[in-house]
This record gives structure tokens, sequence and C-alpha cells, in this order.
């Protein structure tokens, strides 16, 4: 549920995609969200993901065409169903979580590469970088908030905390291990605006580790 709402998706059984709805209450009439069926006649292009702020008045939603990994992601304001200028490109694994919003609701953390030449090329996937996307602005005007130029295989992401002081950026190796190193910022006395200090809290790849605030 988000905010005052249930959000569900379903499927006819003869449609490419589900189709998501929100709905007030578990009795009252479900009202069209999205539906990624639209996003192409012959269903190729298909949702990559939904994420919602917590607040419930925006998501973050992610296209993929053609069973790409490659992905762009988009930000309805949920209220009218209206779909915002927002177009974020260049991602790849790493989009918006739901825990990547910040708990103001007015951004979010994600992670994306260099743009390319060529999407096929193996260069095309190294060097993720975290970012820091304000809703309604302009992608160039993102804030790099993590990267890792010594190891351009390393994957990130971003999550807040549920009292959402701490920024944890989780860092893979680039491997099928699964093991991960984590490191934070405090977003109370460094704030998004400016690249900031990560202190370690893992500094190793020896483990599978995932942070659980109480």
């Amino acid at each position: 549920m988000a905010d005052s709402y249930y959000v569900f998706s379903r499927n006819d059984g003869l449609q490419n995609h589900f189709v998501y709805y929100t709905q007030k209450t578990l009795r009252s009439e479900p009202q069209l969200l999205l539906d990624p069926n639209t996003f192409s006649k012959d269903g190729t292009v298909s949702l990559a993901g939904i994420s919602f702020s917590e607040d419930g008045k925006h998501m973050a939603y992610g296209i993929s065409e053609s069973g790409s990994d490659w992905q762009s992601w988009k930000v309805m304001q949920v209220d009218g169903r209206k779909t915002l200028d927002d177009e974020l490109s260049w991602i790849k694994y790493n989009g918006p979580s739901a825990s990547g919003w910040t708990h103001d609701t007015r951004a979010f953390f994600y992670s994306r590469f260099p743009e390319s030449k060529d999407k096929k090329s193996e260069k095309a996937s190294l060097n993720m970088k975290l970012y820091y996307h304000v809703v309604g602005t302009k992608q160039a005007d993102d804030k790099l908030i993590h990267e890792e130029p010594a190891q351009p295989k390393w994957g990130m992401g971003g999550e807040v905390t549920d009292d959402g002081r701490y920024l944890i950026i989780t860092i893979d190796d680039g491997t099928t291990s699964g093991k991960n190193r984590i490191v934070y910022r405090d977003l109370k006395e460094d704030p998004p605006s400016g690249r900031g200090i990560a202190y370690e809290l893992i500094d190793k790849h020896d483990s599978d580790t995932t942070l659980r605030p109480q």
C-alpha cells in the first residue's frame, strides 16, 4: 500500500504485460495507474520496474525495449496520472528503488553508466556511478554522489535508512559472488547537494551483507 491507496497488477490472460491499478479501499473501484501494453504495438517494450516515493505522490518507472538490460526511467505524478519531463537513461541493473527515495520525497538515488556510443560494447557496462535526482529536473543536472574510478567493474546502489538520515551505498565486485562492501553518508550533516564524505562500514568483498535498520 502506497500512502492512502493500494497498488496491484493484473492480466486478463490475453495481455502481453500486467496492468497496474490503484484502489482506495479493498471494496472501491480500481483506477488505472499504468498500462505497459501501450508502450508498443507488438509488446516488445516492457516495464522494467516501479518505485514510489514515501508519500505515494510520485512513481518512477523503468522501460526496457526488446528484452534489453538497458532501461530508461520516467517519473509520474500519481494524482492525475501525469508523466513528468524526467527522462533518465544509461541505467542497467540498479534503477531507482523504493528505499532509494529521500524522506522529503522530492528526490531519489539511482545508479547509471556513463554515456557511450555503443551500448553493446563491453566498455559501456563499466564505471557505474551513483547519482541523486530531483524530481522535475534534467538528468544532466543530477549530482554525482559516489564512484569507484579505480574499480571500473564494480557496481553500486543507494538506499536511505528508515529514519531518513543515512544513505547506505552497497558496492558489489562485478562478479556473481554476491559479496559486497558497504559505505554510508550522513544526510543530516552532509546533504546530497554535493559529493560529501562516504564512510566505510564493510571494507572488503568477503560477505553478502544487507543493512536492515530497526
